[in-house]
This record gives C-alpha cells, sequence and structure tokens, in this order.
C-alpha cells in the first residue's frame, strides 16, 4: 500500500480568505511503507480565467469567434521538507504531518458569481381589532399581502454560472424591464401600502459560507391612471344632504341643512380618462 490520508487542513473552516491574510496550515498523510522523496512541497496559485462565445457575421454565414481571458496573481512553491535540487531522502513508515503558512498577496480580487437586479411590487396591509371573548376582549391581527411581480434579471454572469473576477474600478450596466400591466398605484398609508422597488445585488457565489451579498435598493413610483368610462356608477346622479346644529341647551339653534345635487360625476374627456 502507498499513502493514505493524505490532506491539507487550513486554520479557517471554511478556506476563505481576504488578500494580505496569511494562511496557515498542515498537511498530513500516513505511509505504510517506506518512499523515497525529494521533498514534500505545497504550492500557492492564484488564477483567473473568463470564456465565452459570440455569434458574428461572415457574409451570409454566422460564426461563433470564441473569447478566452486569463491572469496570474501568484503561483509559488514552499518545500516543507526537501528541497527544490536537493539529494532524495527516505520518508519512513507511519503519520507524517507538516505545518506551513503563506501571507497572500494584497490587491487580490473578490470572485463572483453575478450582477442582477431584481423587480418587485407588493401590496402589504395589517390592522388590529379588538373583540369580545367571554368576558374578555381580545386582539385580532390581521394581514394581507398581494404580489404582483418579482423578477430577476442577471446583467453579468448567470443564477447558477461559474464565479467570476470584477476587477478594480468603476462598473457600470444598463438595464431595461417593463412594467407589467394593470398595476395599482403607489401608496403608503397607515394601514397599508404598495410598493414597487429595484433591487441591484453583486451575487456572492454559493460555495463562500460567509460572503454577504453587497446590495442597493430604490424605490418607484407607479400612477396608474383611471379610466372613468368604465365606472358606470359615475354617469348617474349625484345627491348629498348635511344637516347640523348649532351651539346647545337654550342656545340650540335650528338646523343648518345643505343639499347638494350634482347632474352627472363624470366629466367626459378626449381620452376618457382623468
Amino acid at each position: 500500500m502507498g499513502i493514505r490520508d493524505f490532506k491539507i487542513t487550513t486554520n479557517h473552516p471554511f478556506n476563505i480568505y481576504t488578500a494580505g491574510q496569511t494562511v496557515r496550515g498542515k498537511v498530513h498523510f500516513k505511509l505504510h511503507t517506506s518512499k523515497i522523496v525529494q521533498g514534500v512541497y505545497v504550492r500557492f496559485q492564484g488564477i483567473a480565467q473568463t470564456q465565452w462565445n459570440e455569434e458574428r457575421k461572415h457574409n451570409d454565414d454566422k460564426v461563433t469567434v470564441r473569447y478566452r481571458g486569463e491572469r496570474e496573481y501568484f503561483d509559488e512553491i514552499l518545500y516543507l521538507v526537501g528541497e527544490n535540487n536537493g539529494e532524495s531522502f527516505e520518508l519512513l513508515p507511519g503519520e507524517h504531518n507538516y505545518k506551513f503558512e503563506y501571507a497572500l498577496p494584497l490587491g487580490l480580487p473578490t470572485s463572483f458569481k453575478g450582477v442582477y437586479v431584481r423587480f418587485q411590487g407588493i401590496a402589504q396591509t395589517q390592522w388590529n381589532e379588538e373583540r369580545k371573548h367571554n368576558d374578555d376582549k381580545v386582539t385580532v391581527r390581521y394581514r394581507g399581502e398581494r404580489e404582483y411581480f418579482d423578477e430577476i434579471l442577471y446583467l453579468v454572469g448567470e443564477n447558477n454560472g461559474e464565479s467570476f473576477e470584477l476587477l478594480p474600478g468603476e462598473h457600470n450596466y444598463k438595464f431595461e424591464y417593463a412594467l407589467p400591466l394593470g398595476l395599482p398605484t403607489s401608496f403608503k398609508g397607515e394601514i397599508g401600502s404598495v410598493i414597487y422597488t429595484i433591487k441591484a445585488v453583486l451575487d456572492m457565489p454559493w460555495d463562500m459560507p460567509w460572503g454577504i451579498d453587497d446590495e442597493v435598493e430604490t424605490r418607484i413610483q407607479v400612477v396608474s391612471p383611471i379610466d372613468l368610462n368604465k365606472m358606470e356608477h359615475l354617469k348617474k346622479p349625484g345627491n348629498a344632504t348635511e344637516a347640523k346644529d348649532l351651539c346647545c341647551l337654550w342656545c340650540k339653534s335650528g338646523p343648518i341643512i345643505i343639499e347638494v345635487h350634482i347632474y352627472c360625476l363624470w366629466c367626459k374627456s378626449k381620452t376618457g380618462i382623468c
């Protein structure tokens, strides 16, 4: 039998570090028999890669152009025992442990899964009412929610795609989104609201448990015009009466009455929309 339980462990449970940090760890393995080696080393390497295809027109045909790029940030070898051009030696049977440490260079890029915007429209309402239950008063809470849309649009990268590098500097990504028809007007009140938001997210890779997505959110106002032509009750005459007494007791006056008559609650415009 040869080598067994060959593994690397580091001082971070998820092997996650920031640029400039020192990575400390241990190389562990077991030998069943003696082995002649030149050394035991660890190799530290950081590489960014990207590739994608684009279709281009060439005469009357479509051709696929493949793009590929690679950048190396570091590639270093550290011998834990022995040396590169040294003499061979014997590793005896048994358990072997070799500690190491390596300081990551500064200015390394962060991996991202993508950059996306999320469009969301939600109506919410909630209120409390007191009810009698036997001889006690209980508070009943009501809550409702309706979602009008919730869509994600990736501006770069994709949901299940590979992670990639975002270089330092300024980044600008354009987007557009067609709002659905029939949306209610934006509203915020004491017991309810209709809110529309756009959220931009720098999506961290799933295999980075410590990573928190960077995000920013803004609200947009939606104004939905009302077509009065579809409201038949507004075409009917309207009447209202209100009476009120001034003062009280012996100073009380007779009732003051006001009556309002409107021939039509609806005024037609050229477009039929007010």
